[in-house]
């Protein structure tokens, strides 16, 4: 049940097409709410974060940190953590910018997926569903990011009632 509404959600935005840049204006806006106590709120913006920082690494923990996030950086494993004061939400992103991906200990896939295409939609663009192995959700924008919904933890699955991870991948081939 959870995966078909997701499916509909997805099957409702219209496709993009390719040649189309992505207007963030609308992103932007809900980053104000990275510091917000309502973690839901807190949530959707951590994603906006993600997308907004665009595979630069850089911008992207800046947007965090400017919001009060911690940044630790683990040079050898090539990733920054970004932990918010609430200790279900947190960031992990590629230090050279390849992925950013927005972790909840306490949201579910389904309302993961939802606040994924409610900022997906808020960028008046449409979406394409992802080919691919993954039964997961997935969708593509242009020019060059895949979005993907799954649980967290070290085997994640496309549906969890508990945990979520929505992770944005930046660059050629997505």
């Amino acid at each position: 049940m959870i995966r078909a509404t997701t499916l509909a959600l997805v099957a409702a935005l219209p496709v993009a097409a390719p040649a189309m840049a992505l207007d963030l204006f609308m992103a932007e806006s809900t980053l104000g709410a990275l510091s917000d106590s309502d973690p839901s709120r807190a949530y959707g913006a951590a994603l906006a974060a993600c997308l907004v920082g665009q595979g630069d690494a850089a911008r992207t923990a800046a947007l965090f940190t400017d919001a009060g996030w911690t940044l630790t950086a683990d040079t050898e494993m090539g990733l920054n953590q970004i932990a918010s004061t609430n200790d279900a939400l947190y960031v992990l992103a590629a230090t050279d910018g390849s992925f950013c991906a927005v972790y909840a200990e306490d949201t579910g896939t389904e309302i993961a997926a939802a606040q994924m295409m409610q900022l997906v939609s808020s960028l008046g663009l449409g979406t394409s569903v992802m080919p691919g192995t993954s039964e997961c959700i997935s969708v593509q924008l242009p020019p060059a990011i895949g979005i993907e919904v799954t649980s967290s933890g070290n085997d994640p699955v496309c549906d969890d009632a508990a945990t979520s991870s929505v992770r944005f991948t930046f660059g050629p081939g997505q």
